[in-house]
C-alpha cells in the first residue's frame, strides 16, 4: 500500500465543512493531487473551486459543484459528504493534518520517481550522464510542486538581508551577476542579474546587433554560457562581425576576402580565442516563446545555460497559432520571456527596435524615451532594466565632426538599480564598441578621432 492517510484526508474535509475559514488555513499546503483517495481528491477541488469563486463552502455548494463537475455519484453522494464530518469536531488541527498529507503525498512521488530512476538505471541505451540528470530533474520537480507559500517575519528578511549583504562583500569584484563587458554598466547594474529580462531599444543601423555581440562576448569571458537566438541574420554572419571586433581587420575586407599575411593572421588569433568561448547560436528564424522555452531548458541541463540574448523582440512569434492582434502578440512574447528569466533564474537580454515617432528624431544629449519601443506598454511593464541605444544625427555630426562614432547608451529603467547614461566608442568599419573613455585614453586632445583608412592594406 502506497504511503497515505485516510483518516487525516477526511478530518481535512470535514474540518473545512464545518468551520468558514478553515480551507484559508491551508490552502497553500496542500493541492487536491495531494489526496491518495480519489473521492477526497474530487471533494477538495469541488472546495477550491468555490473558494477561488469567493462563494461560501459547505454541504449544498460543495454538492452542487460536484453535481456540476460530474463527479457526485463517485464520491457517495451526500451521504458521502455528510460523512465527513463524523471525523472531526473543530479545524484546531487542521494544519498538523493537512502536513499529514502533504508528507505521505511526497512519500507516494518518490516512490514513482524511483521506480523510473531505476528502470533507466538498468536500460543498456541510457548514459549515466542521462540518468543523473533525469533523476535530479525528477527530485526537483517534487520539491517545486510540494513547497507552498508561507509568510516570513521582518525579523527573518533582515536577517537573509545582512546575509546576502555579507555573501557579496566576499566577492572580489562588485560585479553579482553576468559581466556586461562595461565597466560603468557593471558599477550600475552589478552586471546582469539572475531573473532579470532587459530590453535593448536601438533604431535600426546604430550598432545594437554589435552592442549585444559584445555583451555576449564578455559574458562568455567572465565563464558564463550565452545562447544566442539571431532571427535578423544567420550566425556566420555573426561570426564575420565577431571576428572584425576581435581581429581589427575591416569587415568589408572580410567579406570579400581579400586579406594580406598580417590580416590573415590577425583573423585566425581571433578566430582561436572566440572559438573557445560557451556561446551557442541558435538559428530558427520561426521562434516562438514556447520553441524558446523548450531549447532553452535544454541548454539549461546540457550545457549550464546562463544568459540568453534575441536578437530581436519583434521578430519573435507569441505562438504558433498568433492569435490574436500583433500588440497582444508583443505582450505575450514579453511576459514569456520574463518567464523563462525566472523559471531558469537566468538573466534575458532581448533588443527592440524602437517606433518611427518616437524614435526617428533622437536629441543627442537627451536621447529617446521608454515609450519610443515599439509595442512598448507590456515590455515596459515587465523589463527590469531598459537601456537606450543611440548615435547622434547626420545633422549633429556635421555640427561637430567629433561625434562620428559616438553613442550613447542610458540605462532608462532599473527596479533595483540606479540610472545613468554612458557614452560609448562604435567603430563601424569593425563593429567593435568600448567606453568612450578607455577609447580616449592616451590621445593628446582625449577626444576619439574615427579611423579613415583601412587598417589593413591588400
Amino acid at each position: 500500500m502506497p504511503p497515505n492517510n485516510r483518516e487525516a484526508e477526511e478530518i481535512v474535509l470535514g474540518a473545512i465543512l464545518l468551520e468558514k475559514g478553515a480551507l484559508d488555513r491551508i490552502g497553500d499546503v496542500i493541492s487536491p493531487k495531494m489526496f491518495y483517495v480519489e473521492a477526497h481528491e474530487k471533494i477538495y477541488s469541488a472546495m477550491v473551486s468555490l473558494a477561488d469563486r469567493h462563494e461560501p463552502v459547505d454541504y449544498l455548494t460543495v454538492k452542487e459543484e460536484l453535481e456540476r463537475m460530474g463527479m457526485l455519484d463517485l464520491v457517495g453522494g451526500i451521504l458521502g459528504i455528510v460523512k465527513l464530518t463524523n471525523k472531526v469536531s473543530s479545524s484546531a488541527h487542521i494544519e498538523a493534518h493537512a502536513n499529514l498529507i502533504k508528507g505521505n503525498f511526497i512519500k507516494r512521488e518518490l516512490v514513482r520517481v524511483s521506480s523510473i530512476i531505476q528502470e533507466n538505471a538498468l536500460d543498456p541505451t541510457v548514459s549515466p550522464k542521462e540518468n543523473i540528470e533525469l533523476a535530479e530533474r525528477l527530485i526537483l520537480e517534487i520539491g517545486q510542486s510540494s513547497v507552498g507559500g508561507e509568510m516570513i517575519t521582518i525579523s527573518d528578511v533582515m536577517r537573509n538581508a545582512l546575509n546576502q549583504i555579507n555573501e557579496w562583500g566576499k566577492n572580489d569584484s562588485y560585479i553579482t551577476g553576468v559581466a556586461t563587458g562595461f565597466s560603468e554598466l557593471d558599477s550600475v547594474t552589478r552586471g546582469w542579474q539572475p531573473t532579470d529580462l532587459i530590453i535593448l531599444g536601438a533604431r535600426p543601423s546604430v550598432g545594437k546587433t554589435a552592442m549585444a555581440l559584445t555583451y555576449a562576448k564578455a559574458a562568455a569571458e567572465s565563464g558564463t554560457t550565452v545562447g544566442v537566438w539571431s532571427l535578423e541574420m544567420k550566425s556566420v554572419m555573426l561570426g564575420i562581425r565577431m571576428l572584425a571586433s576581435e581581429s581589427g581587420v575591416y569587415m568589408n575586407k572580410l567579406q570579400i576576402g581579400r586579406l594580406d599575411d598580417m590580416a590573415k593572421r590577425a583573423t585566425i588569433t581571433a578566430a582561436e580565442k572566440l572559438s573557445k568561448l560557451p556561446i551557442l547560436f541558435d538559428e530558427g528564424m520561426n521562434v516562438t516563446i514556447n520553441s524558446l522555452k523548450r531549447r532553452a531548458r535544454v541548454m539549461k541541463k546540457k550545457n549550464n545555460l546562463g544568459l540568453i540574448i534575441i536578437d530581436y523582440l519583434q521578430l519573435m512569434s507569441g505562438s504558433e497559432d498568433k492569435k490574436g492582434n500583433r500588440e497582444q502578440e508583443i505582450s505575450a512574447i514579453s511576459r514569456g520571456l520574463k518567464s523563462i528569466a525566472n523559471e531558469l533564474a537566468i538573466p534575458v537580454i532581448a533588443l527592440s527596435q524602437l517606433s518611427r515617432e518616437g524614435g526617428g528624431d533622437t536629441n543627442w544629449e537627451v536621447g529617446p524615451k521608454v515609450s519610443a519601443l515599439r509595442e512598448s506598454g507590456a515590455i515596459e511593464q515587465d523589463a527590469d532594466v531598459i537601456i537606450m541605444y543611440w548615435a547622434p544625427s547626420d545633422a549633429d555630426v556635421l555640427k561637430d565632426p567629433l561625434l562620428e562614432g559616438r553613442r550613447k547608451a542610458k540605462v532608462a529603467k532599473q527596479r533595483n538599480g540606479i540610472l545613468k547614461t554612458i557614452d560609448i566608442k562604435f567603430n563601424p568599419f569593425t563593429q567593435a564598441i568600448t567606453m568612450y573613455e578607455e577609447a580616449a585614453q592616451g590621445m593628446p586632445d582625449g577626444n576619439w578621432k574615427p579611423v579613415s583608412k583601412p587598417l589593413f592594406n591588400d
